[in-house]
């Protein structure tokens, strides 16, 4: 008899019970797929991720993984999942910064590894802004009183920030979408990011000379923060970081004697140059050299200008202070207040505009 044929007679004769397992062949063929929505927003949006293909990892314990990451950068944030057995998962997962790596960068990917099946693939994110509205604020000394509508009334909260004298301003100084606080003392900058007491969070830095009128704002499409800029005469000199150095931009405007102001007058997520001649606002779309592509009248002869996006549709438009009540216009262009007229503050305090979302 052949050595087979005695193998099965055994296991027929044997009153055990042998139990075989054959792998199913993958159902999944080629490397998996994710689609995310939405595909922008600012650092905090919660992103969901479609996938499809992913077999199931046939480690034992082992999980999928999704990763949130600026190109070329190890991820800001991490989830692992399982998928369905036909591959199919949805994950979310958080737009994160880490280390301010989104101040430089404005493009992330959302990756789906270590499926089952071999390979991996990506889907871009756009880091953007935080939707925001131009609200009222004042500093008395070294004291910030902040509020959050455009109405009359107490502040909100209030905090201590540099020394009296300093000159302040506000940025989004971390990408993060709420402006906080600076001040500038004889051309050293002091940023922090948030309206609280506390230290610079910026570590400090000098730009500029004594005597420059300093800004702050978005000055090209790949930046994520607001950065410096002195005017000086009619010399407008634009960093792109927080940090010494020389000017990445450089270009006149305006007269010696107007009053700069900074804006993003056409909605494209650029701040750039304008100025106040009496009651004349002269706005340019572009930082160079070059005429006004807006002029109108809005407010009297000795009005304070201030900027702000009132209405949150992207666009920022002119404001003035006349003792301590304030007047908000919605467009580019001569007319009333569209904002009812509210006084807030002293008329001695220095009066400013912070952004932050709505409410």
């Amino acid at each position: 008899m052949s050595r087979f044929r005695l193998l099965v007679a055994a296991l027929l004769a044997s009153s055990a019970t042998i139990l075989v397992s054959v792998a199913p062949a993958s159902s999944q063929t080629g490397p998996p797929t994710v689609s995310i929505s939405p595909l922008e927003g600012p650092i905090g949006t919660e992103i969901t991720a479609t996938i499809t293909n992913c077999e199931p990892p046939t480690t034992s314990g082992g999980d999928a993984r999704l990763d949130f990451a600026f190109e070329g950068l190890t991820p800001s944030t991490s989830t692992s999942f399982s998928p369905a057995e036909d591959g199919s998962a949805t994950v979310t997962i958080h737009a994160m910064d880490k280390e301010g790596q989104s101040e430089n960068l404005t493009v992330a990917e959302v990756v789906v590894s270590q499926c089952g099946n071999e390979g991996f693939d990506s889907a871009p994110f756009r880091v953007t802004r935080f939707p925001t509205i131009g609200k009222p604020a004042v500093v008395r000394g070294n004291t910030w009183f902040l509020r959050n509508s455009n109405t009359t009334g107490t502040a909100d909260f209030s905090f201590e920030y540099g020394n009296r004298g300093d000159l302040p301003l506000f940025g989004d100084w971390d990408g993060t979408g709420p402006e906080g606080p600076g001040v500038v003392r004889s051309a050293v900058w002091y940023l922090r990011c948030c309206n609280e007491t506390g230290v610079a969070t910026v570590p400090p830095f000098t730009y500029g000379n004594r005597g420059d009128f300093p800004i702050s704002g978005r000055w090209g499409p790949d930046n994520v923060t607001d950065t410096v800029g002195v005017v000086r005469g009619n010399t407008w000199f634009l960093r792109n970081s927080n940090t010494s150095g020389a000017a990445d931009l450089v270009f006149t405007y305006g007269n010696s004697g107007d009053f700069p102001i900074v804006g993003d007058w056409d909605g494209d997520g650029i701040d750039t140059p304008g100025v106040v001649r009496g009651n004349t606002w002269f706005l340019r779309n572009s930082n160079t050299t070059g005429v006004a592509d807006m002029v109108f009248t809005y407010g009297d002869s000795g009005d304070l200008p201030v900027v702000g996006d009132w209405d949150t549709n992207d666009t920022e438009t002119p404001g003035v202070v006349r003792g301590n009540v304030r007047y908000l216009r919605n467009s580019n262009s001569a007319g009333v207040a569209d904002v009812a007229p509210f006084a807030y503050g002293n008329v001695t305090d220095e009066h400013m505009v912070w952004t932050a979302a709505p409410g």
